[in-house]
């Protein structure tokens, strides 16, 4: 419940240069000032009164602009937020990742040995069961270690195959030199 209860706070209208009033409020004055605009072409008016009024008329222009743009990013935003959180995988993916929060205290080490040794055990049971899955666990090391080496030597090798590739072409690149006969 909190969770939508965030959602739906953040879905309100903000204040600020994207929102709707801020774009209306943009729209009429750069109406006003082509409108002034109108009237100074028609009217006998100093070339400095034109180039002002062109002037304002682009800020304004700018301005609205950015104004519709942050608005375009903003609608999107909040679609964006409407269809995740109406989702019924989001929902039900926020209740499986719940379990998440509880992280277990144990190794897998140990996790694995308690899973195993359930129930009455002989000492002589656990120790081998112990031994067992650690001997497991060492070789696992092993293996990946190993893995790792390999891989690190293949890469190794790919970039002396580039490398070589690289320099044999350029040994056969084109030579607009002439050879010199002496």
């Amino acid at each position: 419940m909190r969770a939508h209860q965030r959602e739906s706070q953040a879905c309100t209208p903000r204040s600020g240069p994207g929102d709707s009033s801020t774009v209306k409020a943009l729209e009429a004055k750069l109406a006003g000032v082509i409108a002034e605009g109108k009237k100074l072409g028609t009217g006998g008016c100093t070339f400095d009164e034109s180039e002002k009024n062109a002037a304002l008329r682009r800020e304004v222009e700018r301005s609205l602009k950015e104004a519709r743009r942050d608005s375009k990013a903003d609608k999107r935003a909040i679609k964006q937020l409407a269809e995740s959180s109406m989702s019924a995988a989001s929902w039900t993916q926020g209740v499986l990742d719940g379990d998440a929060k509880y992280v277990k205290g144990e190794s897998g080490l140990e996790a694995q040995l308690a899973a195993d040794t359930v129930g009455l055990v002989t000492a002589e049971q656990f120790r081998e069961r112990r031994e067992k899955l650690e001997a497991e666990a060492v070789e696992k090391r092993g293996r990946e270690e190993g893995e790792e080496q390999e891989a690190v030597e293949q890469m190794r090798k790919r970039r002396q195959a580039k490398k070589a590739k690289r320099e044999q072409q350029e040994r056969r690149g084109l030579s607009f030199e002439e050879p010199e006969d002496e």
